[in-house]
């Protein structure tokens, strides 16, 4: 639906305060572009690198950084739009109060990001996607050996912290109002090397699904 104003949903962290026609024009011009136009036009856009962080946020199933929070870096020495996702707090398997959220769930993200809707519906987008996708499955970090060693190096220096942060913390996450119920109900509290196990098991789940039926 229209936006009662340009910069709406967004906040500004760097730079004039005053100053937001970069953005109003760049949230103008995809608001208003048939996809031709934006897959041809692009002003300041690598469509490469939104379709990685497109790829990236469907895989992790990052349902909060995808919906909302990211960071746009206007560039004015290359003249273009950078990006940067955060938010990871409901991602990997589980929504943002820890319930699991199950390896082939699946979310275009067309309610949120127009540049998504057109890598997806336009047949060079999609084209893009693909190819991004078996290269980065192929050759670089996609591979569930590379996304297995990631796990276990993170497992290797994070393991003393996690396990005096569980000591310390566990129950009171366990008793946490918050999810207390809804995880008590589910039968699904897990250890800390229990929830390794899980999020192990969830990505090679989500590869073979990718693999069988694609990235879009």
């Amino acid at each position: 639906r229209p936006k009662s104003w340009l910069g709406i949903g967004y906040e500004k962290k760097e730079g004039d305060d005053d100053n937001w026609e970069d953005l109003y024009a760049l949230v103008a011009f995809t608001g208003n572009a048939d996809d031709d136009t934006l897959w041809n036009d692009r002003p300041g856009m690598e469509m490469e690198e939104f379709a990685d962080w497109l790829i990236w946020a469907q895989f992790t199933l990052s349902q909060d950084s995808a919906g909302k929070n990211s960071y746009l870096y206007a560039d004015p020495e290359a003249e273009r739009w950078r990006l940067t996702p955060w938010d990871l707090n409901e991602s990997w398997g589980q929504n943002w109060y820890t319930l699991r959220l199950p390896a082939d769930t699946r979310n275009d993200y067309f309610w949120n990001n127009r540049i998504f809707l057109m890598l997806q519906q336009h047949p060079e987008g999609r084209a893009l996607v693909e190819a991004r996708y078996a290269e980065l499955r192929e050759n670089g970090p996609l591979q569930p050996g590379v996304i297995h060693g990631m796990i276990d190096a993170y497992q290797a220096t994070l393991g003393p912290s996690i396990a005096r942060d569980w000591q310390r913390w566990g129950d009171a996450y366990e008793n946490f109002g918050r999810w207390s119920a809804d995880r008590s109900r589910a039968r699904d509290w897990t250890s800390p090397e229990e929830e390794l196990d899980y999020i192990r098991d969830w990505l090679d789940v989500r590869v073979a699904m990718y693999d069988t039926d694609g990235p879009i």
